[in-house]
């Protein structure tokens, strides 16, 4: 497999570009970032050989926590919105992370709570987050909230989905990348 090393959004993250042959015989040469968040969040499916000998060992390492959150906002155009949660990611501890939320946009200017946090071990934590937000697509929330600082925002981690529909997705997602490794 052929690749191309690319600089992509902002530098922040290198790319490749890879050679794909598709199911019915057509081929393509994407990017393998963009690759991947197609497969999981369109629901496409990789083929693999499944094996049942993951065990955790002390090499295992943790690359993040990813994280689910209710808002605790007193805004009733959020209030009103139910099931609503949050799915982000972070590299620290969740808590230092969400310590500042009412400050934040990410939070929606209020207070948050804690309702699932998941350890990452040995994954890419924040592509991670990226297909569970490409498969929760269906589900953003689609509103403009004004802040305290009187500017706009439009939240992309905020997802009008029940939990259980949240960790079904994870858990899918997660399944399918130990496979793949």
């Amino acid at each position: 497999m052929k690749s191309q090393k690319i600089n992509n959004y902002k530098g922040k993250h290198t790319d490749a570009r890879v050679h794909v042959i598709y199911e019915k015989g057509t081929k393509g040469i994407p990017l393998y970032r963009g690759l991947g968040a197609s497969l999981y969040g369109r629901g496409g499916r990789v083929i693999s050989e499944p094996t049942n000998d993951f065990h955790l060992t002390n090499d295992d390492l943790v690359t993040g926590y990813i994280y689910v959150l209710k808002s605790a906002s007193k805004d009733p155009q959020i209030t009103s919105i139910k099931p609503l949660y949050e799915v982000g990611f972070t590299a620290k501890n969740i808590q230092q992370r969400i310590s500042n939320a009412q400050n934040e946009s990410t939070y929606l200017y209020a207070p948050v709570e804690v309702i699932e946090e998941i350890q990452v071990l040995n994954l890419n934590a924040e592509s991670l987050e990226t297909a569970i937000h490409h498969s929760l697509a269906p589900y953003q929330l689609d509103v403009d909230i004004t802040g305290p600082n009187g500017k706009t925002i439009k939240p992309r981690e905020w997802f009008a989905v029940s939990l259980d529909k949240i960790e079904d997705i994870v858990n899918k997602i997660v399944a399918k990348l130990q496979t793949v490794q």
